[in-house]
């Protein structure tokens, strides 16, 4: 089923949208360090989101239309190869979306100016790998933060900071992986919902075994 439904309360107006995005790129230290930045700016109309106002059809949730989303943030990302094994890469990411024009007559509750939800403001994240070739096993860790955001109630979800880590083995033929991700096993919700109220959780430590054969 699409969201053009009858069932979810279709058929809408397409969503229609424009959006420009500038950036650029550098090498320093001999090509031994790598740097981006980019900025941008989306405009999006007629965004649909699910109308808490209506019960669902035949298990179907209602859709409606907002007027306008903006979103406007930057992005930049730092590598570095501080040694022939040792790999370091950050990045961080701003992203202001609000609710920018209405729709006479809506009947989804976003007041203009507010922040649109399950839309974070920040995002950063690092990661690292180290290489020892006597072995010919790399060593990785990295993580990442989400900043606070609200749900389509206007409720705050919290920040949260999550861990992954890989040890990886060359074996000739052969390629073995060993990866954990949410190392720490932190409970946090990725983004939430309305009627019921809830939130979407983010996956509980996991671990994973990948095998690969060069043919």
């Amino acid at each position: 089923m699409t969201d053009q439904s009858p069932l979810a309360g279709g058929p809408f107006a397409p969503e229609t949208g424009s959006q420009w995005e500038v950036g650029a790129k550098t090498d320093l230290m001999d090509g031994r360090v790598q740097a981006t930045l980019a900025a941008y700016r989306i405009v999006r109309r007629n965004v649909l989101q699910i109308d808490d106002s209506q019960d669902a059809v035949n298990g179907t949730d209602q859709l409606a239309p907002i007027g306008e989303v903006t979103s406007k943030g930057v992005e930049a990302t730092l590598t570095a190869d501080i040694t022939k094994d040792w790999l370091v890469s950050a990045n961080y990411a701003y992203n202001d979306t609000r609710v920018t024009g209405s729709i006479e007559g809506q009947s989804v509750d976003r007041s203009v100016g507010g922040r649109f939800p399950n839309a974070p403001q920040n995002k950063a994240g690092f990661w690292t790998r180290y290489q020892v070739a006597a072995i010919d096993t790399a060593f990785s860790i990295g993580g990442q933060y989400v900043s606070s955001q609200i749900d389509r109630g206007g409720d705050r979800l919290k920040p949260f900071t999550v861990f992954d880590a890989t040890i990886s083995r060359d074996f000739g033929i052969f390629d073995a992986k060993f990866r954990i991700e949410n190392i720490f096993d932190k409970f946090y919700a990725v983004s939430g919902f309305t009627g019921p109220k809830g939130a979407y959780i983010g996956n509980a430590r996991s671990w994973f075994i990948e095998l690969r054969r060069r043919f």
